[in-house]
């Protein structure tokens, strides 16, 4: 066979889409609002899924206090990993699947640790004076990023977003001192968006350096006072998919732009605003 021909075969000429849950059920969009479908299939359980699939760590506070837990992809075979009368949260695994990176109030303010997929051999790796959370492990499984707190007065004080090895050394700064919300690895570990006040900003790592800064005042003119959430990576890292949502207050019953759209903010190009009638979440791109 050819080689032009081979390359060609093995080419999906498809068009990305992105599936959603909305109403509890899922659904799917292509990448510019078209074609929008029920797919089947229920809505993703709560929780992280290991790398291989099999098995999913989540968060139970049955017992009063939220402790970790892992049980089969459909739910089954539950095992608790901490037990404890701290709180933890925000498990995330290796790419290996070996180990859980979290975050605990166990020894204090909220740190950062490490344990064995069972629980076992749990490490803290950080140790701020004002805690960190929000552990985010990259695709190459060698290091950790994380958000420093830093207790001040206002509704939302600011956090430094860090990055580490997964032994707890050479933790250094990406962006300081920054009213965050949250960040993402992109598939290729080579770059971290990063949520912040009215912007998606997109780091290089690991330089640090800024990439790419969608302003959300210039995506669409409702969108004043609002952060990005569930931020999810195109597979091929050329777009990101997201809510964006309004941080202020609310009336009750009522509604606020970016309660209902699904944001894609591609790379090249303009952003695309995928309307609804309900709000949504992208939970995985495909063709």
């Amino acid at each position: 066979m050819p080689v032009v021909l081979a390359f060609l075969l093995f080419q999906d000429p498809g068009p990305w889409r992105i599936v959603c849950v909305r109403d509890g059920k899922l659904w799917s969009v292509r990448q510019d609002g078209t074609d929008r479908r029920e797919e089947p299939g229920s809505a993703p359980g709560v929780g992280t899924l290991s790398p291989d699939g099999k098995r999913r760590a989540y968060i139970s506070t049955d017992d009063g206090d939220a402790e970790i837990w892992v049980s089969d992809a459909d739910g089954k075979n539950s095992k608790r990993l901490t037990d404890n009368k701290a709180i933890d949260n925000f498990p995330t695994w290796t790419p290996d699947g070996k180990r859980i990176v979290f975050a605990s109030t166990r020894s204090g303010p909220w740190q950062i640790w490490i344990m064995e997929a069972d629980g076992a051999k749990p490490v803290r790796l950080t140790d701020h004076a004002g805690g960190a959370w929000g552990p985010c492990v990259s695709p190459g499984g060698d290091r950790i990023t994380y958000e420093e707190f830093h207790p001040a007065p206002e509704k939302l004080p600011p956090r430094t977003l860090r990055i580490m090895d997964l032994a707890g050394r050479e933790s250094t700064v990406l962006i300081e001192k920054t009213q965050m919300l949250g960040h993402s690895w992109s598939p290729k570990g080579d770059r971290i968006a990063c949520s912040l006040v009215n912007e998606l900003r997109i780091l290089e790592i690991p330089s640090g350096k800024v990439v790419k800064s969608f302003k959300f005042e210039e995506v669409h003119k409702d969108l004043y006072a609002h952060a990005a959430y569930g931020l999810l990576w195109r597979p091929d890292g050329e777009a990101i998919a997201c809510t964006i949502q309004f941080l202020g207050g609310r009336m009750v019953g009522s509604k606020v732009y970016g309660d209902d759209q699904i944001f894609v903010l591609p790379f090249e190009g303009k952003p695309v605003i995928i309307e609804g009638d309900s709000p949504a979440g992208p939970v995985r791109w495909t063709k």
